[in-house]
């Protein structure tokens, strides 16, 4: 894992919207989350939690829909909601620093407030993953463990040699995980349960140790991955590093 680890990551959360101008945005967001989010300056001010959040505002992005599309491929978003999307006149871009699931928990409500202010969807660009505001006010309601993963994780991305891998878990802190010479499902499903015991266990793990679903499952042995498949891509690579798990046994 990476000697330098970070403290923090900064987690960018992307909510288009119908809002006429900057003017009528302010008044929409102070209107629906009373006493609980305010739009000032650049920030978008958690009352409650005193945290600030820098809200870039963007002009409509004719490419907005098409991205909306590929990042809600796993959630299977419908096309009404992806032709509600290329119906924005506003994008809003909400970026904070987080790094833990508590933090994570708390930029996933503050995105929910612009929902709540007129937002159309959300998609974690960090991650690249999209949602429907139904969908994501579901998950925000019950920011157990398992929703936040749901919500700031994808653990289907494939390689051109067959490996699959995560890619979100630094929005919470937590390295990835990639996986070789299985099948897909099967690599889906391990990566799945591994991220997911991790976040909910915080057990102590280094290079060597072994992971197994069961006593009578497979065993596979954790190594640090040296070159993570988003190498280079600031938005995708993972700063906590990466797990590979081998099967040994």
């Amino acid at each position: 894992m990476p000697e330098n680890r970070p403290s923090v990551f900064e987690t960018i959360i992307c909510v288009p919207g119908n809002w006429s101008d900057r003017s009528a945005l302010l008044m929409a967001i102070a209107k629906a989350n009373i006493g609980s989010y305010i739009f000032a300056g650049q920030l978008l001010f958690d009352i409650e939690a005193n945290e600030g959040y820098q809200l870039e505002i963007r002009e409509h992005d004719e490419k907005m829909a098409q991205a909306f599309r590929h990042a809600g491929m796993v959630n299977q978003v419908p096309e009404s909601f992806i032709d509600s999307i290329d119906r924005h006149t506003i994008v809003l871009y909400l970026i904070g620093k987080t790094g833990s699931p508590e933090t994570a928990a708390r930029i996933a409500k503050a995105a929910q407030a612009l929902l709540n202010a007129g937002g159309t969807g959300v998609k974690i660009e960090t991650a690249g993953k999209a949602f429907t505001p139904e969908h994501w006010n579901a998950l925000v309601k019950n920011a157990t463990a398992a929703n936040l993963y749901s919500m700031f994780v994808i653990d289907s991305v494939t390689t051109t040699d067959g490996s699959v891998y995560s890619c979100g878990m630094q929005n919470m802190g937590l390295e990835d995980t990639i996986v070789s010479g299985l099948e897909f499902q099967e690599s889906v499903d391990l990566i799945s349960l591994f991220n997911r015991y991790r976040l909910m266990e915080a057990p102590f793990i280094k290079s060597g140790h072994t992971f197994s679903a069961a006593a009578d499952a497979p065993v596979f042995k954790i190594t640090a991955e040296a070159q993570q498949p988003y190498e280079g891509y600031e938005i995708f690579e993972n700063p906590y590093g990466m797990w590979r798990l081998e099967h040994i046994s």
